[in-house]
């Protein structure tokens, strides 16, 4: 009953978030699934990732497509806090950027480039859905890329408290470039994993690295690719 009218919905519309956490944040109707502005999106994980963010603190969105987690961890670390948003497809950037300056999110950094093991240029190539790419080095275009302990050692970036990392399959690498902030300054990492072995081998380097793992809804982590990555001594 509900896709009929939806689908009458120009793409270029800008509504309200229905409900959730960012109930009444503008949003761009084509800028994704209409779950976004709905507000039923990934909800239990916009929930759980609210249990660990408060006012003042750092957070890190890594493969942050359009926006919908950037504009959660700038409403929970408020203007005390700060949010840095990696994305390197061009066309999310648009989104991004729109969002962020039609909620007045005054506390944020869109930082165009993929997030990987170094830096430099890398392919990168788009997936099933317009939204979302990977890097391949097959891939349909190129991008800049970043490693995050250039970012927070060379850069003298703040580290954050918490990083939300969803790139598509390339999570290892990602965890590859953060291996001294990994250890010196280790996040909550809220990880999405694509394909088993990139899934097993992020679970055994975490775990070497001290971390906890957990399915983002209790599930064991061989049953689920969304984890909460809890680092030791918490």
């Amino acid at each position: 009953m509900l896709r009929f009218p939806l689908a009458l919905l120009p793409r270029s519309a800008v509504v309200r978030i229905v409900q959730g956490p960012l109930r009444g944040y503008r949003w761009i109707v084509g800028a994704g699934p209409h779950g976004l502005w709905l507000g039923s999106y990934e909800l239990p994980k916009q929930k759980r990732a609210m249990e660990f963010l408060k006012k003042g603190s750092v957070a890190y969105d890594i493969g942050a497509n359009v926006g919908i987690y950037t504009l959660l961890f700038s409403e929970c670390t408020g203007q005390a806090g700060w949010v840095h948003a990696f994305e390197p497809l061009p066309e999310n950037l648009v989104f991004l950027d729109r969002h962020v300056r039609m909620n007045r999110r005054q506390n944020v950094s869109i930082h165009p480039f993929a997030v990987s093991s170094s830096a430099g240029k890398v392919r990168f190539a788009h997936t099933h859905s317009r939204f979302t790419g990977r890097l391949d080095s097959g891939g349909d275009m190129e991008v800049n890329a970043i490693a995050l302990d250039e970012f927070v050692f060379d850069a003298r970036n703040p580290a954050p408290s918490l990083m939300k990392l969803d790139v598509e399959g390339g999570e290892l690498q990602v965890l590859h470039g953060a291996r001294r902030l990994l250890s010196a300054s280790p996040p909550i990492i809220f990880l999405a994993t694509h394909g088993a072995e990139v899934h097993s081998a992020c679970c055994d380097l975490l775990r070497s690295l001290g971390y906890q793992l957990e399915g983002i809804g209790g599930e064991s982590i061989g049953m689920t690719d969304e984890l909460v990555c809890l680092p030791p001594m918490r």
